[in-house]
């Protein structure tokens, strides 16, 4: 939310679902396979930013030209945007700060969709044999006469809440000496979803900052930040699903005795049998899908002034671990011939997912100037190294009365299914910027990296 019309020709597009990320798009589409930009917290490359609390961000900048993103590499193709997190001042008493809300989120601009007499007029008017049954199977079932059935199910209004809660809260404490400065949070942030089904996310962090000026040419520091997260993810093809369905069916139906656990309505009562049809609440309530995240990234750093306020060296070191666990859990479930889980067995997918990389950067840099001119170098040399591991595994026949029991060994040992896979990466890119600017009007700049 932070980016949305802070720079011109960025665009920002949430889907509302709880602790989902935003699309960003800074060059418009970009290749096929990843359109995303590149986002650099403090010196350490992300894919995205949802582990990051708003109320840490001190500055936000986005790099939009190939020049001034080139020095990232190809990862900065779609754009780059650079996050500094808050830090303690120089010479300052100790706050303590609280940054908080609570509101809530309503659904907004839904379509309006044809009611029940609507849709059924619109039926009778196809003229076909199979469009008018789907009318008169609905008002001999469900209520009405003829072609006149009495039935107006409208489906967004039976999967959506009126009204979702979200709030996040956060702490702060911050202060510095003549040499030092410190800063340490704690924030929450939940968020519940609008489906009328369990979906919710909650986030803590943790950040602490330290810089310290050992010496009158040495200053070092460092920054951790603590990421936990738990997200239940509700099923968006069945918000999709409520598009295309018929309203002359309700919910429920008493007289499906077939349907199991639920008595669901089925689109087959009134003539739909393609499955295109089936039921949305019904595929709203046989989802679970659960997924922890863990993510600490610390960082340290040592600056040496060669030549005061002209030539420094910087080393800095940053590291990122994160774990994602997910269970995707679908119970044995019935509706009709077209809306059951597969061979009426409940299943089970375990997906472990492990991410640690670590970058070490050393740039050296000169800046001078004389008059109303004014240029600077920087040359850098960085060290990255990045391991992505998978493990996944399905099971069958799992019961699933409590997520305690959510185990692929409590499934059926000839439908378990075990895959890994993974990813190194290694890299020593060399890069270097020179820049002039002349009475802060006109800017040269160049780039280069191999």
């Amino acid at each position: 939310g932070a980016l949305q019309g802070s720079v011109t020709g960025v665009q920002v597009i949430t889907n509302g679902s709880p602790g989902s990320s935003p699309t960003v798009r800074i060059r418009g589409i970009g290749s096929l396979n990843n359109q995303n930009p590149l986002y650099v917290v403090d010196g350490m490359f992300f894919d995205n930013i949802d582990f990051l609390n708003t109320s840490d961000i001190a500055d936000m900048s986005i790099l939009k030209d190939a020049s001034a993103s080139a020095i990232y590499g190809v990862r900065a193709a779609n754009g780059v945007v650079i996050i500094t997190t808050k830090k303690g001042t120089l010479n300052s008493k100790t706050q303590i700060t609280y940054d908080g809300y609570i509101g809530f989120q309503t659904p907004v601009h839904m379509l309006q969709m044809a009611n029940g007499s609507q849709y059924a007029a619109m039926e009778v008017a196809k003229g076909t044999a199979s469009d008018i049954a789907h009318v008169t199977l609905s008002a001999q079932k469900f209520g009405g006469s003829g072609t006149n059935p009495t039935t107006s199910t409208d489906w967004y209004n039976e999967l959506l809440k009126k009204s979702a809660l979200t709030q996040s809260h956060s702490i702060g404490i911050s202060g510095g000496s003549d040499k030092a400065t410190y800063n340490v949070a704690l924030s929450y942030l939940y968020q519940d979803g609008i489906m009328k089904a369990e979906n919710n996310y909650k986030r803590f962090n943790l950040m602490a900052q330290t810089d310290f000026q050992a010496y009158n040419w040495l200053k070092i520091g460092y920054k951790v930040l603590v990421s936990n997260s738990n997200l239940v993810s509700p099923n968006n093809a069945a918000f999709a699903n409520a598009y295309f369905v018929s309203p002359l069916y309700p919910v429920y139906d008493a007289t499906n005795t077939s349907a199991t656990p639920t008595d669901y309505a089925s689109a087959t009562s009134i003539g739909f049998a393609n499955g295109a049809f089936a039921n949305p609440v019904a595929a709203a309530q046989y989802y679970d899908n659960k997924t922890t995240g863990f993510q600490i990234s610390p960082t340290v750093f040592a600056e040496i002034q060669l030549i005061k306020d002209k030539l420094s060296f910087k080393t800095q070191y940053s590291q990122k671990y994160a774990y994602n666990s997910n269970l995707n859990y679908t119970p044995a479930y019935y509706v009709d011939a077209y809306q059951m889980s597969p061979n009426k067995l409940s299943s089970l997918t375990n997906y472990q997912e492990k991410f640690q990389n670590y970058i070490i950067d050393n740039t050296l840099t000169y800046k001078d100037g004389i008059n109303n001119h004014h240029w600077s170098a920087m040359i850098g040399q960085s060290a990255r190294d990045e391991k992505w591991r998978q493990l996944k595994g399905t099971a069958v026949n799992v019961p699933g009365a409590k997520e305690e029991y959510m185990y692929l060994s409590q499934g059926d040992a000839s439908g378990r299914t075990l895959s890994e896979d993974g990813t190194d990466y290694h890299g020593l890119p060399f890069f270097g910027r020179a820049t002039y600017d002349y009475a802060s009007k006109y800017l040269l700049t160049a780039t280069f990296r191999a």
